[in-house]
């Protein structure tokens, strides 16, 4: 039974569990929105930057995460030697977290459901995630780093990311980037493809 803050109802101590909203006006609110297996998910705020909340399965505006329950709300703050700022969140074969550090993911088995008691968060590279949104195409998402564009490519066989410098093949090409978007040409064959806005230096 959840009682709230003002009750004066006795609780056993091993019982008791004393928490607020990780998110508010005074706490600020998520600045990162997405979504995973049918949960509601959201990241960053003022106090708590290096937080992920997934809601309770189909239920978009449950984020108590109170409960074990497989369909319960999921908390979990990616860290490591420094701070973790969550910049993205990534949809994809797994759940993809893009940091101001590195990138990390969900166990990559993506017929698997994720559950409070199975989730985690594994790094995967070490490529930061400045201010432009990540693109998935076919099997691969696209990442700018300053002037390098990495692609994470999904290895089925391993069940994980390799990472690639991909703009090395053309440096001159992605000089000042500011914003990445994929487009799917539905009339050609393999249509699939990536565009880099670089910012106009009047050259």
């Amino acid at each position: 039974v959840i009682e709230s803050f003002a009750s004066t109802a006795a609780i056993q101590g091993i019982l008791s569990l004393l928490t607020e909203p990780a998110w508010s006006a005074t706490r600020g609110w998520p600045r990162v929105c997405s979504s995973y297996q049918n949960r509601g998910g959201f990241a960053n705020n003022e106090s708590l930057p290096n937080g992920l909340w997934l809601s309770a399965i189909n239920d978009y505006d449950d984020f108590d995460d109170s409960s074990l329950d497989d369909d319960q709300a999921i908390s979990w703050y990616p860290s490591s030697d420094v701070g973790n700022y969550i910049k993205y969140i990534t949809p994809y074969k797994s759940l993809i977290v893009h940091t101001d550090t590195g990138i990390y993911s969900t166990p990559n088995q993506s017929e698997v459901a994720v559950t409070p008691r199975t989730f985690s968060l594994t790094r995967q590279d070490d490529t930061p995630s400045t201010d432009i949104q990540p693109v998935t195409i076919d099997n691969q998402v696209f990442v700018i780093n300053g002037v390098d564009v990495n692609t994470l490519l999904w290895n089925f066989g391993q069940y994980s990311y390799s990472s690639t410098l991909v703009s090395a093949i053309s440096e001159h090409l992605i000089t000042d980037p500011l914003s990445m978007a994929s487009y799917l040409d539905r009339g050609t064959r393999g249509g699939r493809y990536g565009f880099v806005t670089n910012a106009d230096t009047g050259r």
